[in-house]
């Protein structure tokens, strides 16, 4: 596997995967036409002044990203000047994170000292899998987007299957018809677990 994050990329791929990098505790950008290491902050505020923010005030870094957040958040979320500056926020801070994985598992010269499947093998082997309880609201909805094991309670008419959650509607997608189990109905109805209970015991106690 090779390496993606570097801070000296060669070529375009390269680039593009280490355009947004971490200096000094605040994104930059490696060019942006005219010179290169540029904060981001900066780059911001002149986009949104060029582009005719007239009121855009912020000076320094910290007021710069509050408003412009402000911005992405709230008060103009299809700006493109926003928009792009949030691509650039989450692409920093997963860089970040990914480059100190990526530092232990490359050498200097960028061969790579651990595998990934030596990786995983070493994971699980010192690390005990966690318990599969049933998912809390709160853990369900950190799971939007992906697969959970949905079972029922107190006879409720559906099969235990892979089903997808959507957070943001508050529901589980359970066909591809559309049909949706709402999280209100959650242990009531039916409960959901990362993935299918090896033994689980449900319905009305006698």
């Amino acid at each position: 596997m090779k390496r993606l994050t570097t801070e000296t990329p060669d070529g375009n791929f390269e680039t593009i995967l280490n355009f947004v990098f971490s200096k000094d505790g605040w994104a930059h950008i490696r060019y942006d036409g005219s010179e290169g290491t540029v904060p981001l902050t900066q780059w911001a505020k002149a986009q949104c002044i060029l582009h005719g923010c007239g009121e855009f005030s912020a000076e320094m870094p910290q007021e710069i990203d509050e408003e412009i957040s402000d911005c992405l958040m709230m008060d103009f979320p299809d700006c493109p000047v926003a928009l792009a500056y949030g691509f650039a926020v989450q692409a920093c801070h997963l860089r970040d994170r990914l480059k100190m994985y990526e530092d232990i598992c490359f050498a200097d010269d960028r061969r790579e000292r651990l595998p990934l499947d030596v990786l995983r093998d070493l994971a699980e082997r010192t690390v005990p899998s966690p318990l599969n309880a049933p998912l809390t609201l709160e853990e369900l909805r950190e799971m939007d987007g992906e697969p959970v094991w949905v079972v029922p309670l107190n006879d409720f008419e559906i099969l235990p299957a892979n089903y997808l959650v959507n957070a943001y509607a508050e529901q589980i997608v359970v066909d591809k018809f559309g049909a949706y189990l709402d999280f209100e109905d959650y242990g009531k109805t039916w409960l959901s677990y990362r993935r299918k209970p090896e033994e689980v015991t449900h319905g009305n106690s006698n």
